[in-house]
């Protein structure tokens, strides 16, 4: 039984009568399970299936293929055919099927005329043979031919803004539009996904046309550089992640947040390089920068290079200029989650984590702990003085106090302890048992220090005092909220922290 696309209420996508006789045949004369045919928008873009012929009821005519993903993808970035006669994975790993249909056999040619790949499967092994893959790749070029006559479809030669090819116009409005698909799709989805910057960036490079692409962001704590926080698939691994603010062509786009364009560069001229003098990347004959700005603030750069004869027309810059504004939204959006999630996890007054976040961190302790054989310990230091001192001084000077008393206790931390602020001038702190006589030292030092603390905003010095707990992982509880709460009650009955290690 085969899947016809064009069956009414099915769902599937329309295709043309004529191509799919081709695909009918390409199934047949393979002896094939399946045969697909993917096409991209636009040059390195993901693929959409657009015509198939199958026995199974199990493909996703919606599934979408991106550059080196899966084997279609593979054949699709690399422009090499591929046969694989022992297939050893499941078939859900061949991206269009929705379960497993036991495939053995799979061959793939790509169609670069149409950004596409043709494909077929079979359940048998060793099925397709040399014959096999001149046939499909014969299939293959009809196959193209039919594809661009009936969809309309621009070839894999032709760019947007090109002068002199039929169709420019169209072509470039569903190019755009593709491009603008794709960069809401990859921007949406985090980088271990498949998305992020760099997938954006790439689509953007792919589109207009040139060799390569970066973007560039400015760190608040670095005044003196730019940070390349995303680059295109071929730019050498070699390349430095950040430069001086005025260094190179890319340097001068950040430092006059102007935008600069240079269709042709002087090989020996100064400043012909994008970022340093020692950068790997040759060969660049056009250089195309425009700076990244939100709300007036400069954010970094968009940096688009290109090769002898790359170079881009109007409509191509303006297509960057947009992306760059796309960008720059982007960035501000990363910035403002990035901000909410420390807002988050951290306690405003102290700057550590608060309850709920430190039990988290109390949580993964607890595990490492588990899976190194130990025990561990949690201290609740609770400083006493606070509200009298408020009452004499204010709440502002209480706040700073209670910031440099935070302070204090951070920077005696190890890398392996984890301290948090549950209640106002309430800090805990929680070490692998083995560091207990250390720890014991810190807390002796801040106590001493509490008694004599000197004031930053105000003349004198505060008198307070500390209350101290301790609970034992896992001898006193099995979780983390409840070793918490056994420790936060031993501070309500008074007991020390040094006669119940004893005990």
């Amino acid at each position: 039984m085969t899947l016809n696309p064009q069956a009414p209420g099915s769902g599937r996508f329309a295709v043309d009568p004529e191509l799919q006789d081709l695909m009918d045949l390409c199934l047949n004369n393979l002896d094939a399970f399946s045969a697909v045919l993917f096409t991209a928008d636009f040059e390195g873009g993901p693929m959409n299936m657009k015509a198939l012929q199958s026995l199974s009821k199990n493909i996703d005519p919606l599934a979408r293929i991106r550059p080196g993903y899966g084997l279609l993808g593979w054949v699709y970035k690399n422009d090499k055919a591929v046969n694989v006669d022992q297939v050893s994975f499941e078939t859900e790993r061949l991206l269009f099927y929705t379960t497993d249909e036991n495939i053995k056999s799979f061959m793939a040619v790509p169609l670069p005329e149409i950004r596409g790949v043709l494909a077929v499967d079979s359940k048998q092994r060793y099925v397709f043979t040399d014959k096999s893959g001149k046939l499909l790749f014969q299939f293959g070029k009809s196959i193209s031919k039919v594809f661009s006559r009936t969809s309309g479809a621009k070839t894999g030669k032709n760019r947007p803004g090109d002068k002199g090819s039929g169709g420019v116009a169209e072509g470039l409005e569903n190019e755009v539009c593709a491009l603008w698909r794709s960069l809401e799709d990859l921007l949406s989805r985090p980088d271990h996904e498949g998305g992020g910057l760099s997938p954006a960036l790439e689509a953007v490079r792919s589109t207009v046309g040139l060799s390569w692409a970066f973007l560039t962001l400015l760190f608040p704590d670095d005044k003196r550089h730019y940070h390349i926080v995303a680059k295109s698939d071929n730019v050498p691994d070699t390349l430095a992640p950040k430069a001086p603010l005025n260094s190179g062509l890319a340097g001068w786009v950040h430092s006059n947040i102007k935008h600069l364009g240079i269709d042709r560069l002087k090989a020996e001229g100064r400043n012909s390089y994008i970022f340093t003098k020692e950068e790997p990347i040759k060969g660049v004959k056009s250089f195309y920068g425009w700076p990244v700005i939100y709300n007036g603030n400069l954010r970094g750069a968009l940096i688009l290079a290109g090769r002898d004869g790359e170079v881009l027309s109007p409509v191509q810059a303006e297509i960057a200029e947009c992306a760059a504004a796309r960008f720059a939204a982007q960035m501000h959006l990363d910035h403002l989650i990035a901000r909410f999630a420390d807002m988050g996890g951290v306690d405003s007054q102290t700057n550590l984590p608060h309850r709920g976040y430190f039990i988290e961190d109390l949580n993964r302790m607890m595990g490492v702990a588990d899976l190194k054989g130990e025990e561990m310990n949690l201290f609740v230091l609770a400083t006493s003085g606070l509200g009298s001192f408020a009452c004499e001084h204010g709440q502002d000077a209480a706040a700073e106090l209670l910031r440099s008393i935070a302070k204090e206790l951070k920077d005696g931390l190890r890398e392996t302890w984890a301290l948090g602020h549950v209640s106002y001038g309430v800090f805990t702190l929680a070490i692998p048992s083995s560091d207990a006589a250390e720890a014991k030292k810190l807390i002796k030092k801040f106590q001493a220090h509490l008694t004599d603390w000197p004031l930053t905003q105000h003349s004198g010095r505060a008198s307070l005092g500390l209350f101290l707990a301790m609970a034992s992982y896992p001898r006193d509880a099995a979780g983390p909220e409840e070793l918490l709460e056994v420790a936060l009650t031993a501070l309500a009955d008074g007991d020390d922290a040094d006669e119940s290690d004893d005990e």
